[in-house]
């Protein structure tokens, strides 16, 4: 699956979404909590991201694992959710 940290649809107000770039803000957070080296390139990843980054099944529930440890924003995860349900179509 693949997930553009850099456009994520946030709902910012209620029913209000923009676009925001939270590449650096996700990188970090998965940095913080990474007990692996796998999850320290993760993050590494996310952070430096110059487009989609293409996420295997196991990377992604240690993002969203590590998402939800950090009590982060239920509107970033749900961010997160939206995008791999409906990707974005210009890449």
């Amino acid at each position: 699956m693949r997930i553009d940290f850099s456009k994520l649809e946030v709902e910012t107000r209620i029913d209000q979404f923009d676009q925001l770039d939270l590449r650096e803000d996700v990188g970090n957070i998965v940095f913080a909590t990474a007990t692996t080296i796998a999850e320290d390139e993760l993050a590494r990843r996310i952070y430096k991201s110059e487009g989609p980054v293409e996420l295997t099944e196991r990377e992604y529930e240690q993002l969203m694992q590590s998402l939800r440890t950090n009590q982060v924003a239920f509107r970033l995860v749900s961010a997160i959710e939206r995008q791999v349900k409906q990707p974005l179509t210009s890449d």
